[in-house]
């Protein structure tokens, strides 16, 4: 696989890590320039803003997190990631990696690759929200992303589909 050879070609720079159940590995004024593997355990990507969260992205086992405002030297001022549950993951310094990424193609492929991925996401959440009712939102979530139930809570679910927890369950509920 791919991203195992990336992972053991990254081992040096990497530290392994763990974490509770609702703990903040990323939040606003962080400086250093982190991103992660996720080896066991979900999280939770979400912005907070005017005082409500926005969950952006549900986290599983086996992928990269990261927060591309922070990796791009931007400051950080609403953006949070935080474990669902009890995670195991490697810390990576991005600034640590850079040569690597400069001087390794296969490296640079491979972070050229996770960030078209993001980019590709990105694009898809930004066309659901505007070509998708809730509902429909919800309905293209059970098709498609339905293992991700009993790993986050309603309220995490509800946020990420841009509903409230009682649409939610309203849907839920709802013959079809």
């Amino acid at each position: 696989m791919k991203t195992e050879l990336i992972l053991n070609e990254l081992n040096e720079y990497g530290k392994s890590l763990s974490f509770k159940s609702k703990t903040k590995i990323l939040s606003p004024n962080l400086k250093e320039k982190f991103f992660f593997y996720i080896e066991t355990g979900y999280l939770q990507q979400y912005y907070l803003i005017k005082g409500k969260k926005h969950v952006f992205r549900l986290i599983e086992p086996n992928t990269f997190c990261e927060s591309f405002t922070i990796l791009n030297g931007e400051v950080n001022n609403f953006e949070f990631i935080e474990t669902v549950s009890a995670v195991n993951l490697i810390q990576y310094d991005y600034q640590k990696l850079i040569h690597i990424i400069d001087s390794n193609l296969e490296v640079s492929n491979f972070f050229r690759e996770l960030l078209g991925d993001f980019l590709f996401f990105q694009e898809k959440r930004i066309l659901k929200f505007l070509a998708m009712n809730p509902r429909e939102r919800y309905e293209e979530f059970i098709r498609n992303d339905y293992q991700k139930i009993g790993k986050f809570s309603d309220n995490i679910i509800a946020s990420y589909l841009g509903m409230t927890k009682e649409s939610l369950s309203r849907f839920r509920n709802k013959k079809s």
